[in-house]
């Protein structure tokens, strides 16, 4: 502590420390700066607080003889001056700050609590102090893939992704023919030859930088110019717990040459915990992997009776087609997503040859509902004649009171063909069941439920109808006659749960044979 003699008039004196900014786990240094008025200053002592959660350590260094004396939370300092005949204006001291590791705060204030100065004369001189902020500026993370793929000869991109503003990017390793924007942190350029690189991507800002491994591969181009790509989902987007997608991919230089397809429904590009299907050329199935792909998966010959089943969604295989023409190959499926799988989710592709591959590619978005409404069943789901009564089921996850009605489709083709088909539609509002004309978009006609009414198409006759409340699912019962001479052959049987600001999508039931 300094002893003090008397007061010198006219005199002052003013402490104030510099700005500062660092990142946790690093150590910020700040200057004590002097301004003196009036005086020739033989001593000053200071007494600073900080915050005990964002700084873990204080050290003090003048040129100067300065002691301190450091508790948690505050730094008391003596300075005199014996080094020299006074302490002049300007940087009487440096003070170091350690930042704590842990600490999440972006500032932390330093406040003086007593500055008192000192003449040589050993008189007191008035002193005023300011504090300052230090600013804590955490260092970049990575936050973009870690791994990619690119094809020798052809324009390859990568963006370096980073969270706390990085302003400068870096990236070790890359492969000839590739180069890195430092400002961007795009790495960009066409690889010259196939191969595996190990690669340390980087970003920085003030508080330091943050670095990360990226493994790209390089594959060679595939042969007879030639290249898979991943083209398109139809729907390319849309909600629902489920739908019939067709994914199309294709070969310029042949469809022959595409060995595999996969498809991702996820929201990052992570197979784990995804519904992540696979077309095997070379071994002739479809299949959907287990929550890790890593343990298997279960493969179905493509229209083979057989459910596929994970923690996120189930795809129907009798229902899977794959079709190729001279360049393309479109693998339709039908799936259903569960309720654990809820929310909006990216589509993504993938076509496969044996030197070559189109990486992974995003071709649309699907928003998973949760399964709020869910097609249950048909009964019977098969068998045969021109007259049978049908049972259809559907239900809602939380209330039957939240379904609207059904959609039903016996038809030869896909749900989307609905022309010359029996297309009908219960609607609960109005108690009625429609039935589409030919065309299957041009006319509904209807009659009420229980309602003897006429009421047909070329395809099919609607008899007597009946509905029933069990939990929470409906049930609907209906009577058809169908026209052999118009309608012979095996149909489809698809099912639609219908709400109001929802549906089901049409699912695949089962099928009926007319004679």
């Amino acid at each position: 502590m300094l002893l003090i003699a008397g007061h010198a008039a006219g005199q002052t004196a003013a402490l104030s420390l510099s700005s500062g900014s660092g990142a946790p786990g690093g150590v910020v240094t700040v200057a004590l700066e002097l301004a003196s008025t009036g005086a020739t200053l033989g001593g000053l002592e200071w007494t600073i607080g900080y915050s005990t959660k964002d700084i873990t350590a204080v050290n003090v260094s003048a040129t100067n003889e300065v002691a301190c004396n450091n508790t948690a939370g505050t730094s008391t300092c003596v300075l005199l001056a014996i080094n020299s005949n006074t302490i002049a204006n300007g940087t009487v001291a440096t003070i170091a700050f350690t930042i704590s590791s842990s600490t999440t705060d972006t500032s932390s204030a330093i406040q003086f609590s007593k500055a008192i100065a000192v003449s040589s004369a050993g008189s007191a001189v008035p002193a005023t102090a300011a504090g300052g902020t230090i600013v804590l500026t955490p260092p970049p993370v990575i936050t973009s893939a870690s791994t990619a793929n690119a094809t020798v000869g052809t324009s390859f991109t990568y963006q370096i992704a980073a969270s706390n503003s990085p302003t400068s990017y870096g990236a070790a390793g890359l492969p000839a023919g590739l180069s890195l924007s430092t400002s961007t942190g795009l790495i960009s350029g066409t690889p010259t030859a196939s191969g595996t690189s190990s690669i340390t991507i980087s970003a920085t800002n003030s508080g330091g930088t943050g670095s990360a491994a990226l493994t790209l591969t390089v594959i060679a181009a595939a042969p007879s110019g030639g290249n898979p790509v991943a083209n398109s989902s139809v729907p390319s987007a849309g909600s629902g717990p489920g739908e019939r997608f067709s994914f199309t991919v294709s070969d310029q230089g042949g469809s022959g040459f595409i060995t595999g397809v996969a498809i991702l429904f996820a929201p990052t590009l992570n197979t784990t915990n995804a519904c992540y299907l696979i077309w095997d050329r070379t071994a002739n199935t479809v299949s959907l992997t287990y929550d890790n792909p890593a343990n298997g998966q279960t493969p179905f010959t493509p229209g083979a009776n057989g459910i596929a089943t994970n923690e996120q969604c189930t795809m129907n295989a009798a229902n899977s087609t794959v079709i190729m023409d001279s360049t393309q190959v479109v693998v339709t499926m039908d799936l259903t997503f569960n309720s654990t799988f809820y929310g909006a989710k990216n589509i993504y592709l993938y076509a496969s040859e044996g030197t070559a591959n189109s990486g992974w590619t995003a071709v649309g978005s699907w928003t998973v509902t949760g399964g709020a409404s869910e097609a249950n069943s048909v009964s019977p789901a098969s068998g045969n004649g021109s007259t049978s009564t049908f049972t259809f089921t559907v239900s809602d996850s939380s209330s039957e009171t939240n379904l609207t009605g059904m959609t039903m489709l016996f038809t030869a083709g896909a749900p989307s063909d609905t022309a010359n088909a029996c297309y009908l539609v219960y609607n609960r509002t109005t108690s009625t069941i429609g039935l589409w004309d030919n065309t299957g978009n041009t006319t509904l006609s209807t009659k009420g439920i229980g309602s003897s009414a006429t009421l047909q198409n070329s395809q099919c006759a609607v008899g007597y109808t009946v509905m029933n409340v069990s939990g929470n699912s409906i049930q609907f019962q209906i009577q058809l006659v169908f026209s052999s001479a118009n309608f012979a052959g095996t149909q489809s049987i698809y099912l639609d749960a219908d709400e109001p600001d929802e549906s089901s999508g049409l699912v695949y039931m089962g099928s009926w044979t007319i004679p």
